[in-house]
């Protein structure tokens, strides 16, 4: 048992907003720890969700991996998330490998790390910081 409360197949959303829709009745009380490896609307739809002190694990983009032209990277990942009140992105650069990055978001401290798959299989879940 993996201990999820739910998960949502992705493919059947084509927007921030549809997504955004079953993320909020799949936890109603929102989100503790957000895996992200799609980025796009995936992300934009999960991130007003999580809650104060949650954990974000960024391994992937497939969202942009095929765009044009493909943009997507670590460093950048932020770029899908929605923008603070005043217009400032949320985050900043989340480098692969370089540990985990905290910022303060609408009043919540989410707390967000660059990891590789090479990292998730050589470390495991739990000694990633993906785990509280």
């Amino acid at each position: 048992a993996l201990g999820f409360d739910a998960a949502v197949n992705y493919q059947v959303h084509g927007n921030a907003e549809s997504m955004g829709r079953e993320l909020r009745e799949a936890a109603p009380g929102g989100i503790d720890f957000y895996f992200d490896n799609t980025a796009g609307h995936v992300t934009t739809a999960a991130w007003p969700l999580l809650n104060d002190g949650a954990r974000v694990a960024v391994s992937g983009g497939i969202a942009h991996y095929y765009g044009e032209p493909p943009w997507w990277s670590h460093a950048v990942w932020y770029k899908d998330l929605p923008p603070e009140e005043d217009g400032s992105a949320p985050i900043g650069s989340t480098a692969m490998g370089a540990g985990p990055v905290t910022t303060v978001s609408r009043g919540r401290r989410i707390t967000v790390e660059g990891l590789s798959w090479q990292d998730l299989q050589r470390r495991g879940a739990h000694e990633a910081g993906v785990n509280r």
